[in-house]
């Protein structure tokens, strides 16, 4: 009677160790689309030749929507003393540079003022991206009053900004 309670026991112990190895070696590797693709609100600074000190915007909201494989849209919309700026980033390439997402692509700036008709500028945008930071995204418009960036930020502003 021993032996057969020992036996099971022992079977038991078995079994659950082994479940127990194979959810604790199992890996789980969210989606990058999942990682990526959002609305993200934060803040973003506006910085030009002719400005002697970056110009701060809260309540700004950019939204990056997966395409297909490694791409992504990415678009960004901000009001900026006085203009309306449209960002769009077609097709976005994200890779991994030092374990985190590192977002490329070109795309074009559009500004206008009050009801004029937009006009369009050629832009960049470079960004890193990493599950549980906040989001930093450059977009560069070189022709835009002499050299353009316009960096976006996940969150709120820091009061050092402000």
């Amino acid at each position: 009677m021993k032996l057969s309670a020992l036996t099971l026991l022992l079977a038991v112990f078995c079994l659950a160790s082994c479940d127990n190895d194979e959810k604790e070696n199992e890996l789980i590797i969210d989606p990058v689309e999942d990682i990526i693709s959002g609305k993200y609100q934060g803040y973003s600074t506006f910085a030009a030749a002719p400005i002697p000190e970056p110009l701060l915007t809260e309540n700004e909201t950019v939204t990056i929507t997966a395409v297909e494989g490694n791409k992504f849209d990415v678009s960004f919309t901000s009001v900026i003393m006085g203009y309306t700026l449209d960002l769009d980033i077609d097709g976005a390439t994200v890779s991994v540079v030092d374990g985190k997402f590192q977002i490329d692509g070109n795309g074009k700036a559009y500004m206008a003022m009050g009801d004029r008709e937009p006009v369009s500028y050629d832009a960049t945008l470079t960004g890193t991206i990493e599950k549980g930071a906040p989001r930093r995204l450059i977009f560069t418009c070189p022709t835009v009053m002499g050299g353009t960036t316009i960096t976006f930020i996940e969150g709120a502003a820091p009061d050092t900004e402000k």
